[in-house]
């Protein structure tokens, strides 16, 4: 009943908005609490009329499909680890890298580019200049040392010439000739000298510049300008990624695998979604004294520029029969990064229990599940971790786990609802 002294209007909206806060937080998970969310927050909140009777209800509480703003939490079946998988974890590298210096000692005068700049066909291959001042000297005494030489060879030409007429003549004697033809002699040679002086002169100053293929990326300039520089000194380094190769290393028994103009797939941390293919370029036939695998190097074209040096490939070798498990060893499956989470430099996921019920009735959505926090162990061997997975102990193949976002929110022994559940298989398989 509601009471006549005018207080029940105040009493009923406050019982409204406590229902709507009560069906809000039916659909955020919770912590150890986990029987606060036993009641059905379907049904709309009750509220009295200012009148007890007659005149418009107010409006229903918002139900938990009406709250949108709230994440959906999605849920992973996990898979064991496939054991026949070899992969191998490289590097990629540029296939090209140039460490480039000055011939000519001089000062820096111009700097085209920088460092992360990529050399194009507008501003040209050079990358720096030296002062040309001293060059352009330098072929300026040699332009006029061919000159003088090529004058005393035309006057020692002439003398020459005369005395063959004075000696055809009986006019001079044969010795006179001799001096002549060994001066026109002395001369030529005199003129080759100063011309291999002008082509030494053009060529350091050719060289006074620093130059890079077009299509090449300067990774290093170090050099400023007015900076006096020695032959021989590194100021720039570039890499061509227009070509890409991984270099890693292969156990022995895993050499049949990698047989040159083999192809084989591998994928990037840093490019998830994108799957690459490479081809064996080479293999090394001694191991290496500290790993003791075989240095292996595959080769892509990479026009898209996609693949950076640095990058840590996972490469699929192939498949092999599974090896029967050490006794005692954890078994490992497959789990998905979204599925993680880190506290304390310890690693974490969440294993949740569905409510009973037929598989019709778990679609509905928003039941209640239980939420069991588990530590995990990541395998010993880098090679089994994937962009998008790892390969973990701790759970086992079967469990279900929880997936982000929101993963921190959550406490070990509380409960979720989850909006809606698909069928477990048809869960898609963690991408390996």
């Amino acid at each position: 009943m509601v009471p006549s002294d005018g207080s029940a209007p105040g009493r009923g909206a406050r019982a409204a908005a406590f229902a709507v806060l009560v069906a809000a937080a039916a659909v955020i998970p919770v912590g150890c609490d986990g029987d606060a969310h036993a009641q059905d927050a379907s049904r709309p909140a009750r509220a009295s009329h200012p009148d007890g009777a007659g005149g418009p209800a107010p409006a229903p509480a918002r139900g938990p499909r009406d709250l949108a703003d709230l994440p959906i939490h999605e849920t992973h079946l996990l898979r064991e680890a496939a054991p026949d998988l070899i992969r191998e974890v490289g590097v990629v590298a540029a296939r090209r890298e140039l460490s480039l210096g000055f011939v000519e000692s001089g000062t820096i005068i111009e700097i085209v580019y920088e460092a992360g700049d990529q050399v194009d066909a507008e501003r040209g291959v050079v990358v720096a200049r030296l002062d040309p001042e001293p060059f352009d000297a330098r072929i300026a005494r040699a332009e006029a040392m061919v000159a003088q030489a090529e004058s005393q060879l035309g006057w020692a030409s002439l003398v020459r010439t005369r005395e063959e007429k004075l000696v055809a003549q009986d006019l001079r004697d044969r010795e006179a000739l001799d001096r002549a033809v060994y001066g026109e002699t002395e001369a030529k040679a005199r003129l080759d000298a100063a011309k291999a002086d002008l082509r030494l002169a053009r060529f350091r100053k050719a060289k006074s510049v620093v130059t890079v293929p077009t299509g090449h990326f300067l990774t290093d300039v170090a050099i400023e300008v007015g900076e006096l520089v020695t032959p021989g000194t590194p100021v720039v380094r570039a890499v061509d990624i227009a070509t890409v190769e991984i270099e890693l290393g292969v156990r022995g028994e895993h050499l049949p695998l990698v047989a040159p103009e083999t192809e084989l797939s591998f994928v990037v941390k840093e490019l998830p979604a994108r799957t690459f293919t490479a081809k064996v370029a080479s293999v090394v036939p001694k191991a290496d004294e500290r790993t003791r695998r075989f240095p292996v190097v595959l080769r892509l074209a990479n026009p898209e520029l996609q693949l950076k040096p640095g990058f840590a490939a996972v490469v699929q070798l192939g498949r092999e029969r599974a090896a029967p498990a050490a006794e005692g060893a954890p078994a490992l499956v497959r789990i998905p990064r979204r599925a993680l989470l880190e506290r304390h430099r310890a690693l974490f996921c969440f294993v949740v229990t569905p409510p009973s019920g037929s598989p019709a009735e778990l679609t509905k959505g928003y039941r209640r599940w239980s939420v069991r926090q588990v530590p995990l162990r990541r395998s010993p061997d880098p090679a089994d971790d994937g962009p998008d997975a790892l390969s973990v102990s701790g759970v086992k193949e079967g469990d279900r786990v929880l997936l982000g976002p929101n993963l921190e929110l959550l406490t070990d022994g509380g409960a979720i609802r989850v909006a809606e559940e698909r069928d477990p298989s048809n869960t898609p398989p963690v991408k390996r």
